[in-house]
């Protein structure tokens, strides 16, 4: 009898040793995940001229679109320093989503909440700035056991920049670059699950003096952000596999702007500080018009990802995984600003066109618009600023404090 016996004690072993192999294995994964920001995240300028920033890269409001705009020197410096700052907060009143197609699939999103915050410090010295921006949206979605704030499913997706910039070619030339960090954490429940990635950063400005154009060109990696080890525990978040990692596409930004009207060519003038450096008499000039006209034009490239990647909603709301962004696409923008009341007011206006990452699906115009407004003069001095997005299923509303330049 005994060799009936030893079948099933063989079989219990053989058992054990697959569950411990299984156990000893990575945590059960879904596929990637393709996160990208807000359809526009950015300053109240940016906002309200369409996303069309790069090819202006002018002050902190801008650093998250160039960083170039880290060596821009204010046209009326006359010091060796300077600080720039910027603070935007988009989705008002209160964060509210519901009912929105934030991803332009065609239908409303299961979300309850989308916040949005940036800001950007910069700090000059000479022709050398350095700088930081960072960037969060975090929204939150209906998951299996409700939609309250302590059942819902929270994704958070926090970009940050440090990056260092040169004037060159007598201040025609910036050129900065950058250690771009990229973190998402998904909540649930009171646990947190975060990913993260690193890589660098570029952004080029071509400003000839006394010209009334510009031309810029910003540049981003790709993201691939795997988990981090210490949050991962049993490989599960509301009931469902990890995703196995998070992934942005890489962008590539071209772009241009240019003045029209009064003194268009003022632009591009050269701060007197500048000026000193380079041995030139004062230009005399102060104050004044620049163009009461702002136009900018960009096209930006966002590149393939995984070719399994999902998009966000597979994984909060258990849709089918759909496999997305895995072609090039293409984002036009242009944006305009009229001084209406030279140095108290602007006003702004723009447009672009938002890529879905489903093929069955067209892509979405937008509507932009916004006014920036002189508050007061304290040390530097300060202004008010608020945007508007709109498009079909979605829209934003955003405020922010800035320097006025």
């Amino acid at each position: 009898m005994s060799p009936p016996l030893a079948r099933p004690s063989l079989l219990s072993f053989a058992l054990l040793i697959a569950a411990g192999s299984a156990a000893a294995q990575p945590f059960p994964a879904s596929a990637p995940l393709r996160v990208t920001p807000g359809a526009l995240l950015g300053s109240s300028r940016h906002l309200a001229m369409g996303g069309a920033s790069v090819g202006i890269a002018d002050g902190a409001g801008d650093l998250g679109s160039n960083l170039a705009s880290v060596a821009h020197r204010h046209p009326y410096l006359n010091r060796d320093w300077e600080i720039g700052v910027a603070l935007s907060y988009l989705r008002l009143p209160l964060g509210s989503t519901r009912g929105e197609d934030l991803d332009n699939d065609g239908s409303a999103d299961d979300a309850q909440q989308s916040l949005q915050m940036l800001g950007g410090v910069t700090l000059q010295f000479g022709r050398l700035g350095v700088g930081m921006t960072f960037r969060t949206d975090t929204t939150g979605y209906c998951a299996p056991g409700g939609c309250d704030a302590g059942q819902r499913m929270d994704a958070a997706v926090t970009s940050a920049s440090l990056t260092a910039g040169l004037a060159l070619l007598g201040d025609s030339l910036l050129v900065a670059a950058g250690v771009h960090s990229t973190d998402v954490t998904l909540r649930h429940g009171g646990r947190e699950v975060r990913y993260g990635d690193t890589g660098p950063e570029l952004g080029l400005l071509w400003r000839p003096t006394l010209k009334s154009y510009r031309l810029g060109l910003a540049f981003r990696p790709p993201v691939h952000a795997l988990p981090r080890p210490e949050t991962v525990g049993d490989g599960m978040l509301a009931g469902r596999p990890l995703p196995s990692s998070v992934v942005m596409p890489a962008s590539l930004s071209l772009a241009g702007s240019m003045r029209l009207g009064p003194e268009a060519e003022r632009y591009n003038r050269l701060s007197p500080i500048a000026r000193r450096e380079l041995g030139l008499a004062p230009d005399g000039e102060g104050g004044g018009l620049e163009g009461t006209w702002l136009l900018a034009l960009q096209l930006d490239l966002l590149g393939p990802v995984r070719a399994d990647a999902v998009p966000l909603r597979s994984f909060t709301a258990g849709a089918p995984p759909t496999p997305v962004g895995h072609s090039v696409l293409l984002v036009p923008r242009a944006g305009a600003e009229y001084e209406a009341l030279p140095g108290r007011m602007r006003l702004r206006a723009g447009t672009y066109l938002e890529p879905s990452l489903f093929e069955d699906r067209a892509p979405r115009p937008h509507v932009t618009a916004g006014a920036q407004l002189f508050l007061l003069r304290y040390l530097e001095d300060w202004s008010i600023s608020a945007a508007l997005d709109a498009a079909p299923g979605t829209w934003e509303l955003g405020v922010g404090v800035e320097f006025w330049r």
